[in-house]
């Protein structure tokens, strides 16, 4: 099935995947009833146009003209109806023929072919036209009524903010509770000729139920001496929407149309009526590339690490891959940088320095270090390394060590040059003497206490010990 779009500001205006039927009724030869001129001949027309013009086809299409169009196969039509319509198909009832309407209950009634003149219960009343109404769940229904006293089936308008999105069940109708003009043989009564001139002279891509409904009002009260009524129907499910009718286009028209307004909104709305057309592909790169936008510009609008790193995973082959990086590379140097204030020292400007050779407060932190290098210093300078300092092989001369020259950087090479060594830290030998002097010293303090005591012996000290041996007491014979 060909469809038909418009695309201007809202994708709803692309209409939906749903069918469009198409239930007539019209009446011109009745059993009692005073024959009308023009009643089949109007849905005719309004038939070939719908079908041939606008995304109505003819397999959707249901007829009932002059004897068939009797209450009981009035009543089975939309009960099948009822039963075919899925909550996505629109659908649209045109009844032309004779009216009736009752004082004394306030009740109007659509009259069949086979009703008898003055017996109301042949005849299908406004009631039960909205019970029927109700009943089929669509995602819109428009009921257009060309009769006498019409206007009493609308029950009330609204001025709501109209879109195709939405539900709608809607009604308009030729007259109020009056007589109406059927037209002269071989035309038009003036409500069927208002409304087949304006979908005959559209050449927009879509045209609203609202625009139709103002246009025919406007002409058939001016031309027509009528007063066209409309509005909606209450707890039959109407949410403020409205049916649009679509011209008939092709999908090479389609997407020349999506090419022009290339959107997102476009590009997606094709997929939904073409998923395996000819231009899919193309379409689908074109949503990805919308999709990497979108979440580029929020990117841009809230620019965090995590934000950014959010959006590198989701498109690691992005548009703005590069872009991300770039500005997640700028935030993690601002990060540094404030870090390096805080400190506001030497090591801190030094190691910016070393860390972004190109960055951008490179300039700053210069400036920084050569005013700290000409403040006094009062303390001492000790050589202890830095805890981030290598310790196997040669490293670059990290920030304490090139301070301890007091040569200003120049440029940026300055914080590149020959490695050196680390210096290890080794006891010295003024140390070892020290503690050997205090080790000799309780040495000889230990022995001059003990000999003062009586527990050394210094008379037999260098003489020969006695080695023979003594036998213990249990050793010895009683």
């Amino acid at each position: 099935m060909e469809r038909g779009i418009k695309l201007p500001q809202s994708p709803s205006e692309w209409g939906f995947k749903g069918e469009n039927y198409l239930f007539v009724i019209a009446i011109d030869k009745y059993a009692e009833w005073k024959p009308l001129n023009n009643a089949v001949r109007d849905v005719n027309d309004i038939i070939k146009l719908l079908t041939s013009r606008y995304q109505f086809s003819p397999e959707k299409t249901i007829t009932l003209l002059n004897e068939d169009a009797t209450e009981n196969n009035i009543r089975k039509t939309l009960l099948d109806l009822k039963r075919s319509i899925t909550s996505e198909d629109n659908l649209v009832i045109f009844f032309s023929g004779h009216g009736e309407y009752d004082e004394d209950l306030d009740e109007g009634y659509w009259v069949p072919a086979d009703a008898k003149k003055n017996d109301p219960k042949d005849y299908i009343s406004n009631s039960d036209v909205l019970k029927w109404v109700k009943a089929i769940k669509t995602h819109h229904t428009l009921i257009l009524i060309d009769s006498c006293f019409s206007g009493t089936l609308v029950q009330h308008s609204r001025g709501d903010v109209l879109s195709e999105k939405y539900p709608s069940r809607r009604i308009f109708a030729s007259g109020r509770k009056e007589l109406v003009d059927d037209g002269t043989p071989g035309s038009h009564s003036p409500f069927a000729g208002a409304i087949l001139s304006r979908l005959n002279n559209n050449t927009d891509r879509t045209m609203r139920a609202s625009e139709l409904i103002q246009n025919v009002t406007k002409t058939v009260e001016t031309t027509g001496g009528q007063s066209p009524v409309e509005g909606r129907l209450k707890d039959a499910g109407d949410e403020g929407g409205e049916f649009v009718f679509h011209l008939k286009v092709s999908e090479e028209e389609i997407w020349s149309s999506v090419l022009k307004t290339d959107s997102i909104e476009g590009y997606s709305k094709y997929l939904e009526y073409y998923p395996d057309g000819r231009y899919a592909i193309e379409a689908t790169n074109k949503v990805s590339g919308f999709d990497d936008t979108n979440d580029w510009n929020q990117v841009k609008l809230y620019p965090t690490k995590n934000s950014i790193k959010n959006y590198l995973n989701k498109h690691p082959k992005g548009i703005y891959y590069k872009n991300g990086l770039e500005l997640l590379g700028k935030l993690e140097e601002d990060e540094f940088w404030n870090q390096v204030i805080n400190r506001d020292t030497e090591s801190a400007y030094r190691e910016y320095l070393y860390k972004y050779p190109n960055g951008h407060y490179f300039d700053l932190g210069q400036k920084a270090l050569e005013k700290l290098n000409k403040l006094p210093n009062p303390e001492p300078k000790i050589p202890i390394p830095e805890p981030d300092v290598i310790s196997k092989g040669p490293v670059r001369k990290k920030a304490d060590d090139l301070s301890k020259s007091k040569k200003p950087i120049q440029n940026k090479s300055d914080l590149k040059k020959e490695a050196i060594p680390i210096p290890v830290k080794t006891k010295s030998k003024s140390n070892k003497s020290w503690v050997l002097f205090v080790a000799i010293f309780i040495l000889f303090f230990t022995l001059f206490i003990m000999y003062r005591e009586g527990k050394l012996n210094l008379s037999n000290f260098g003489r020969q010990q006695n080695t023979k041996e003594v036998r213990p007491y249990y050793d010895k014979k009683e």
